[in-house]
């Protein structure tokens, strides 16, 4: 939401595939999926421009019933933002959220959309955000242990190559290759599909030509 001229035919579209694919299409919520984010940064304009305060209203509901994190073969979570200020969350923790309202300031829903990872260990305040938590590479090794996990996989921040390996264990992918009108990546470089090898631990970087697609016309 709120990158961009589009991004109401952008979240149809979504929204379109999730319906035609509900075994295939998975759907996360972000931390611009509120109220408070689409009124500041231009999708609820966007929404009421072309269509009407119904129609919005709508966007909002749906925003609400997004999860808020998945976890994948039992071995990889994924979710927005990062983890949490409170010690000891589990997995049944994320569970037990009440999605279904808007983010509050504080607490596990809040991390959930908002926190990133940095270098430094420990849990510190996100300054940088004026909300949610800066996480050291103890922290996700502590969460991973806890969990039974080997990966989390994150986004809420942008990546000049598309991704990043910020802690051992801990990736960040942020796709978007012409975000807020700033080409990320350069007509020279393909897509690259991030595929993490559970059996070795290693990331390995796979073009959409290497994956046999045309090149010219990658697959949304």
């Amino acid at each position: 939401m709120d990158r961009g001229i589009f991004g109401v035919e952008l979240a149809l579209y979504l929204l379109m595939n999730k319906v035609l694919f509900p075994n295939h299409v998975f759907l996360l919520r972000g931390n611009h999926e509120s109220k408070a984010m689409t009124s500041n940064y231009g999708f609820a304009e966007e929404v009421l421009f072309k269509y009407n305060q119904q129609v919005l209203d709508s966007f909002y509901e749906v925003f609400t019933a997004l999860p808020l994190a998945a976890v994948i073969n039992e071995s990889i979570l994924v979710l927005h933002g990062g983890l949490f200020t409170d010690i000891g969350v589990t997995i049944r923790d994320l569970k037990n959220i009440d999605r279904f309202s808007e983010p509050p300031n504080r607490g596990l829903m809040h991390d959930c959309l908002w926190s990133d990872p940095g270098k430094a260990p420990g849990r510190h305040f996100n300054t940088q955000r004026n909300g949610g938590l800066v996480f050291g590479p103890d922290v996700t090794e502590s969460f991973l242990i806890r969990n039974k996990l080997k990966l989390i996989v994150r986004s809420h921040e942008v990546r000049d190559a598309g991704f990043s390996n910020d802690h051992e264990g801990l990736m960040t992918i942020f796709s978007a290759p012409n975000y807020c009108d700033c080409k990320l990546l350069s007509n020279d470089f393909f897509y690259e599909l991030i595929a993490y090898f559970l059996s070795n631990g290693k990331l390995r970087s796979l073009s959409y030509f290497e994956r046999g697609f045309d090149s010219k016309y990658p697959p949304i």
